[in-house]
């Protein structure tokens, strides 16, 4: 019989190795910058990650859900100190046609800098901007039909709130800029030969928003076949106060200078207007408008059509001609207080070798809306309008509906002169008319 094995003597239990509570405190700070570095390694690449090609795709797309049409971008850059840069845009229509390519568009604006609401944009350039602008038979352009309409608001949701009483609007941003703009298009009109704007140059300067606005512009156009003419708008305007839009303190001093310009090329604005009127003939000429806050203003200057032609059914079907229309211009305008807006007229003619119309006069811009409403003027004022026709057939014979002529009559001679001079006072206007009828011959058919 054999004896029982003894069990092992149990030893002391053991036990695992004691948890490194304190790494966190000993390392925090090595956790803190790593954290910091990529935080600060995401911000440093935003712009990088902006200018990628699925960032592009994602905002492009966000925008064309808005437009009956379809925008594409061939690439932007943005930097946090370098600016942006924008190249290739192009925008089409339903149809697929393509209405406005921009070659690239840059800023020297930083993001820093727009962080900062510093708004410094240095040479801020548009270059080869080409449009497409059509206009329908009801006077409506592709641009206006281009953004979808809005349903995301009823129209009593999309009525503005009126501002809280007493509380100031914000002051704009300082900005500064040194715009130009290389502009080209083609603006085509239903049942109008087209018109080609072949050179147009933009320069604005902002130096401060305080500051005046110098601008320049130069438009080179011609309708399709006809000879190249100049529109020129160069001045200064005024109209920010301690960062806030003041018109009581505005100045303004533009000059518009026409030279050779055909005004066939008006006929797409006219349409834009509603007006059914056809023009043709050269113009040259200056026109300088001055404005002192909202009281004061002047326009002086004087334009010169060459070989001017009108029609249409403003003329009642009629179409006039003449060889030259000479319109010389001085007006002013002054507030003398808040119920009297004078309106001084010292020249403001239509003359040309057929007849002349001419006005001056001193009245209220409150009379005259009375006159024409035939009520008492409510204030003393004078007009004196002359009307001269030396050669009444070269008048008559080509505005026969307008002069209402019996069919078959045609005037062969004559002259028309008419003198109107009008004295308002407070309550009661006086006419003194003298006219002048001589030497009207005719023949009649049959």
């Amino acid at each position: 019989m054999s004896e029982p094995i003894p069990s092992p003597i149990p030893g002391p239990p053991t036990s695992s190795p004691p948890p490194r509570r304190g790494f966190l405190k000993r390392h925090w700070w090595k956790i803190g910058i790593g954290l910091f570095l990529a935080l600060l390694l995401l911000v440093l690449l935003l712009p990088t990650l902006a200018s990628t090609s699925p960032v592009r795709s994602l905002v492009v797309s966000k925008i064309n859900d808005q437009l009956n049409g379809k925008l594409s971008i061939d690439s932007w850059s943005i930097g946090w100190t370098g600016g942006v840069t924008v190249k290739g845009i192009r925008i089409v229509d339903s149809a697929g046609v393509q209405i406005l390519e921009c070659r690239q568009l840059t800023t020297q604006q930083s993001l820093i800098g727009a962080a900062r609401s510093r708004f410094d944009l240095g040479e801020t350039k548009v270059e080869g901007l080409d449009f497409l602008l059509k206009i329908d038979k009801d006077g409506k352009s592709n641009f206006e039909q281009l953004a979808k309409a809005s349903t995301d608001r009823t129209p009593s949701e999309s009525k503005s709130e009126p501002a809280p009483a007493g509380k100031e609007s914000s002051s704009l941003p300082d900005v500064k800029v040194q715009f130009v703009g290389d502009i080209r298009g083609t603006i085509e009109t239903e049942g109008l030969p087209p018109l080609f704007l072949t050179d147009g140059r933009i320069n604005v300067k902002v130096t401060g928003i305080n500051d005046p606005i110098q601008h320049d512009i130069k438009l080179v156009m011609n309708v399709a076949g006809g000879k190249p003419g100049t529109v020129a708008i160069t001045g200064s305007i005024d109209a920010v106060d301690n960062g806030q839009v003041n018109l009581e303190k505005l100045k303004a001093n533009p000059t518009l200078t026409l030279s050779e310009i055909d005004l066939a090329s008006m006929a797409p604005f006219l349409k834009l207007a509603g007006l059914d009127l056809t023009v043709a003939g050269r113009t040259d000429g200056k026109i300088v408008v001055n404005a002192d806050g909202m009281n004061n203003a002047s326009i002086d200057g004087n334009l010169r059509v060459a070989a001017l032609s009108a029609g249409g059914a403003l003329l009642n079907g009629d179409t006039f001609a003449t060889t030259a229309l000479d319109v010389p211009i001085k007006l002013t305008r002054t507030v003398v207080d808040a119920d009297t807006t004078l309106i001084k007229i010292e020249s403001l003619a239509l003359r040309m070798p057929e007849a002349s119309i001419s006005i001056t006069g001193e009245a209220s811009q409150e009379s005259l809306q009375r006159l024409a409403q035939q009520q008492a003027p409510g204030r003393a004022g004078q007009l004196n309008i002359k009307i001269g026709v030396p050669d009444f057939q070269k008048i008559a014979n080509q505005l026969r509906n307008t002069l209402a002529l019996v069919p078959g009559v045609s005037v062969t001679g004559g002259s028309y002169q008419q003198d109107v001079n009008l004295w308002m006072s407070e309550d009661s206007v006086v006419v003194k008319t003298r006219a002048d009828l001589a030497g009207v011959t005719g023949t009649k058919d049959g």
